[in-house]
């Protein structure tokens, strides 16, 4: 009997478009359906980078997965869910029910046209560094040692100010295997 080839990956979840919280939940049961594990960061609130036009503000999460699935496959998956969503890719930087990143995957490195892994801005973003705390602090602080000790020693109650423009929410509901 051979084994099983798993991925374990990180993957970026945010939505700042019509029923932001529905969306995430609906990217997390997506993630649960091709995923052997998981486990979701708390709920962060930032205002939208590089935003082209007045739009709201995101809620974000990093899920940690452990899947089956190749990174390619991963990310094509990963897109038939903001489809499932509403998703409408165009403008760069638009208003999104949902944008699904992978942003890193174990022992694993891509710079295709397709995938860019690890995610080429990932260690740049308090969105990404602050919900990757709560999933993988190895894994951040090695990205991002600065940013990560920085967010790390703020305050984490509802409402606080975790980095620059980074709004700690919440406890993500649930926290369980896929």
């Amino acid at each position: 009997m051979s084994a099983k080839v798993l991925y374990r990956c990180l993957v970026g979840i945010g939505s700042n478009l019509g029923d932001r919280m529905a969306h995430v939940e609906a990217a997390i049961e997506g993630l649960k359906e091709i995923s052997v594990f998981i486990r979701v960061s708390d709920i962060y609130e930032t205002a939208p980078v590089g935003a082209l036009s007045e739009q709201g503000r995101y809620l974000n999460l990093v899920a940690l997965s452990v899947t089956p699935l190749d990174p390619d496959a991963l990310l094509d998956q990963l897109a038939e869910i903001e489809r499932r969503n509403q998703r409408v890719r165009g403008e760069i930087n638009a208003a999104r029910t949902l944008d699904l990143d992978v942003l890193y995957v174990y022992g694993y490195r891509s710079e295709t046209k397709k995938l860019q892994v690890p995610h080429p801005r990932m260690a740049e973003r308090a969105f990404v560094i602050a919900p990757l705390l709560d999933v993988d602090p190895v894994v951040a602080y090695s990205l991002s040692p600065g940013l990560a000790d920085s967010i790390s020693r703020r305050a984490r109650t509802v409402g606080d100010e975790v980095a620059d423009g980074v709004v700690f929410l919440g406890h993500y509901p649930s926290n369980s295997s896929g």
